[in-house]
Protein backbone atom coordinates (compact mmCIF):
# COMPACT_ATOMS: atom_id res chain seq x y z
CA UNK A 1 0.00 0.00 0.00
CA UNK A 2 1.16 3.53 -0.80
CA UNK A 3 -0.11 6.99 0.35
CA UNK A 4 -0.10 9.98 -0.45
CA UNK A 5 -0.81 13.73 1.61
CA UNK A 6 -1.50 16.52 -0.72
CA UNK A 7 -4.03 19.25 -1.22
CA UNK A 8 -2.40 19.87 -4.91
CA UNK A 9 -4.68 17.69 -7.36
CA UNK A 10 -1.89 17.89 -9.83
CA UNK A 11 0.20 15.92 -7.69
CA UNK A 12 -2.64 13.77 -6.49
CA UNK A 13 -2.80 12.72 -9.86
CA UNK A 14 0.36 11.89 -10.22
CA UNK A 15 0.96 9.50 -7.75
CA UNK A 16 -1.80 7.92 -8.74
CA UNK A 17 -0.98 7.29 -11.99
CA UNK A 18 2.66 6.18 -10.58
CA UNK A 19 0.96 3.60 -8.55
CA UNK A 20 -1.53 2.62 -11.30
CA UNK A 21 1.71 2.06 -13.23
CA UNK A 22 3.27 0.19 -10.58
CA UNK A 23 0.35 -1.89 -9.64
CA UNK A 24 0.39 -0.49 -6.34
CA UNK A 25 -2.98 0.13 -4.02
CA UNK A 26 -2.88 3.72 -3.03
CA UNK A 27 -4.33 5.76 -0.30
CA UNK A 28 -4.92 9.76 -1.00
CA UNK A 29 -4.88 11.67 2.41
CA UNK A 30 -6.64 9.50 4.71
CA UNK A 31 -6.97 10.42 7.92
CA UNK A 32 -9.24 9.29 11.44
CA UNK A 33 -10.30 5.76 11.71
CA UNK A 34 -9.17 4.93 8.35
CA UNK A 35 -5.73 3.22 8.32
CA UNK A 36 -3.07 3.99 4.80
CA UNK A 37 -2.23 -0.28 5.38
CA UNK A 38 -6.60 -0.99 5.71
CA UNK A 39 -6.76 -3.13 2.53
CA UNK A 40 -2.96 -4.21 2.63
CA UNK A 41 -4.07 -7.83 4.57
CA UNK A 42 -7.18 -7.96 2.13
CA UNK A 43 -5.01 -7.65 -0.96
CA UNK A 44 -2.09 -10.03 0.23
CA UNK A 45 -4.80 -12.61 1.14
CA UNK A 46 -7.13 -12.18 -1.95
CA UNK A 47 -4.23 -11.44 -4.37
CA UNK A 48 -5.04 -8.21 -5.78
CA UNK A 49 -2.63 -5.35 -7.35
CA UNK A 50 0.24 -6.43 -9.21
CA UNK A 51 1.52 -9.19 -6.48
CA UNK A 52 3.17 -12.16 -8.26
CA UNK A 53 3.44 -14.15 -5.48
CA UNK A 54 -0.45 -13.52 -3.80
CA UNK A 55 -1.64 -14.20 -7.91
CA UNK A 56 -0.31 -17.01 -8.28
CA UNK A 57 -2.42 -19.49 -5.94
CA UNK A 58 -6.13 -17.84 -7.72
CA UNK A 59 -7.34 -18.18 -10.76
CA UNK A 60 -8.40 -14.17 -12.09
CA UNK A 61 -8.42 -12.23 -15.30
CA UNK A 62 -4.27 -12.93 -15.75
CA UNK A 63 -5.12 -16.40 -16.06
CA UNK A 64 -6.35 -15.56 -19.84
CA UNK A 65 -4.16 -12.19 -19.97
CA UNK A 66 -1.64 -11.65 -17.48
CA UNK A 67 -0.98 -8.21 -18.41
CA UNK A 68 -4.33 -6.76 -16.56
CA UNK A 69 -4.04 -6.34 -12.83
CA UNK A 70 -5.77 -4.42 -10.30
CA UNK A 71 -4.92 -1.82 -7.99
CA UNK A 72 -7.28 0.85 -6.10
CA UNK A 73 -6.98 4.20 -5.48
CA UNK A 74 -9.44 5.39 -2.06
CA UNK A 75 -9.96 8.79 -0.38
CA UNK A 76 -12.48 10.33 1.65
CA UNK A 77 -15.77 11.59 -0.50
Amino acid sequence: TMSVYSTDEKVLQQVRDAAARSGVSLSCNLTGGVFVNQSAAFSDFHGSGANPAANASLTDAAFVASRFRVAQSRAHV
